[in-house]
């Protein structure tokens, strides 16, 4: 949410239905192919998913002089976190 909330195209108001869904079509487009995203290496999530990432990072390699950010290890959705174990309740008799 907070993506969508910051980026530069947000208005303060919409005036109807149609109008978040115009928007948000256009951000989509752009947050899944052209925004490149921290957490998985600076690479789209298209790119992720098309399965270049290796590809994009050995060309990044040739060109840019510095180490780039390390690549995507997996991709989902929604990452499952284990529970802490002070979280967990105590089971009752």
């Amino acid at each position: 949410m907070r993506n969508v909330k910051c980026h530069p195209g947000f208005p303060e108001r919409f005036g109807c239905i149609e109008e978040v869904r115009d928007f948000c079509r256009g951000f989509f487009q752009w947050y899944n192919t052209e925004h490149r995203h921290g957490g998985i290496g600076l690479l789209t999530p298209q790119q992720v998913y098309l399965g270049r990432a290796r590809e994009v990072i050995r060309n990044r390699q040739t060109c840019w002089p510095r180490p780039t950010p390390p690549g995507p290890t997996a991709s989902w959705v929604v990452r499952r976190r284990p529970r802490p174990a002070s979280l967990a309740f105590a089971k009752e008799d």
